[in-house]
């Protein structure tokens, strides 16, 4: 990752601990479409918080994308 993309992540990590789920989605989609390879802290993330704001299906896309053997 780029230290931009780093600073993202943060950015990201922290508006979900805020409870800025909205925002959270945004940093975490952004850093899920731009990484060749997504790292799990980002999939876990970008799940998580598109629960929080009731995109179920979505969610369980990307679950299923990466977690396929559930």
């Amino acid at each position: 990752m780029t230290d931009s993309q780093l600073k993202l992540l943060k950015k990201a990590e922290t508006d979900y601990r805020r409870k800025n789920y909205s925002a959270a989605v945004v940093g975490f989609s952004q850093l899920y479409n731009e990484l060749e390879v997504v790292p799990d802290p980002v999939v876990v993330g970008l799940t998580s918080s598109l629960l929080a704001v009731k995109r179920p299906n979505e969610a369980a896309q990307i679950v299923d994308d990466h977690f396929s053997f559930f």
